[in-house]
C-alpha cells in the first residue's frame, strides 16, 4: 500500500450502515498488523475490529466479497476461520468501468449465495480500498439490474448507507447509462411477453373455432346417418305389414309358419339392417 493510498484509507470510516431492503454492508479493507505500524491506534481496523464492529450492532456476516485488486491487505482465513463465506473479485482501479466482467462475476456470486442462504439476517460484506468507488458502483450495479432499482434510487441508498457517496464521475455516468439499458431491456422482453400473449390468445381461439366447426360438421353427419337409419327402419316396418317389401319376401313370418315373439327383432328388421351394415 503506498503512501497515498494509506493516507486516502484513514480519512474513511471503517463501515457503514445496511442498505434498506438489502443485505448489503460495506466498509474499508481490514489491514493486517505490520501495515497498521503506522496508524495510530484509534484508527486501527482488522478483521478482529470488522467483528467486533458487527457484533455491537447485533450483526453478523454470512459473505464477504474482497474487490481489491492484492492479497497483501489481510489474510482471508480469518474470515474463512469464522464460517464466513469469502468471494475474492481482483478488480483494478484503473479501467475499472470498463471491465465488465466484474459485474458479471460480482452479480453472479451474489446472486449465488442469495440463491443458497436459508439464513436472510446474514448479511454480505462488500469492501474495495475505501468501501466507496468500487464497492458502491457493483452494489448499484446489482441493485439496478437485477433488483430493478433506478439509478438514482441505487445512489442514494449507496451514499446514505455508506456515509461517501461515490466520488468519480464516470462511475456515476456509467451507472446511469445501465439504468436505462436495463430498462430498456425490460421494456423489449415486456413487449415480447405481450406479443407471446396475444399469439397464444390467437392461437387459442382459433383452436376453439376448429373444433367447434369439426363438432358441427360431426353432429351433421351423425344426423344424416341417423335419419337414413330411420328412414330404411320405417321401410322395414312398411313391408313387414304389407307383407310386400323386398326385406320382407321369403321370410318364415309371410308363409304363416312362424310368428315372432314381442320380445324377439323382426327378421326383416334385421335382415334390413344386415345390409345396412
Amino acid at each position: 500500500m503506498t503512501t497515498r493510498t494509506f493516507f486516502r484509507w484513514t480519512r474513511y470510516s471503517p463501515l457503514g450502515g445496511v442498505i434498506p431492503r438489502t443485505r448489503f454492508i460495506v466498509f474499508k479493507t481490514p489491514l493486517n498488523d505490520r501495515l497498521l505500524t503506522r496508524v495510530d491506534p484509534s484508527q486501527r481496523f482488522t478483521v478482529s475490529n470488522l467483528m467486533w464492529m458487527l457484533a455491537e450492532r447485533g450483526l453478523r456476516l454470512g459473505m464477504v466479497v474482497d474487490l481489491t485488486d492484492t492479497d497483501r491487505y489481510y489474510d482471508k482465513d480469518e474470515i474463512e476461520g469464522m464460517c464466513i463465506q469469502y468471494q475474492k473479485i481482483n478488480c483494478p482501479g484503473r479501467g475499472f468501468v470498463e471491465r465488465t466482467e466484474c459485474v458479471a462475476e460480482f452479480n453472479k456470486a451474489i446472486q449465488d449465495y442469495i440463491d443458497r442462504s436459508d439464513d436472510e439476517e446474514a448479511l454480505i460484506g462488500v469492501h474495495c480500498t475505501n468501501g466507496v468507488n468500487r464497492s458502491g458502483y457493483l452494489i448499484c450495479r446489482f441493485l439496478i439490474e437485477r433488483l430493478g432499482w433506478s439509478s438514482h434510487e441505487a445512489l442514494d441508498a449507496f451514499e446514505r448507507a455508506r456515509g461517501y457517496p461515490i466520488e468519480k464521475g464516470s462511475y456515476v455516468q456509467a451507472l446511469h447509462k445501465a439504468a436505462i439499458q436495463s430498462r430498456n431491456r425490460r421494456d423489449v422482453s415486456d413487449s415480447d411477453s405481450e406479443e407471446r400473449r396475444r399469439k397464444s390468445k390467437k392461437s387459442k381461439r382459433k383452436r376453439e373455432r376448429e373444433e367447434a366447426s369439426n363438432f358441427t360438421d360431426s353432429a351433421s353427419q351423425m344426423g344424416n346417418i341417423m335419419q337414413q337409419f330411420f328412414a330404411q327402419l320405417q321401410g322395414a316396418h312398411q313391408a313387414a305389414e304389407s307383407g310386400n317389401g323386398s326385406g320382407y319376401e321369403g321370410s318364415p313370418a309371410q308363409s304363416g309358419s312362424y310368428v315372432a315373439s314381442p320380445a324377439q327383432q323382426h327378421w326383416a328388421y334385421q335382415t334390413k339392417v344386415g345390409q345396412l351394415h
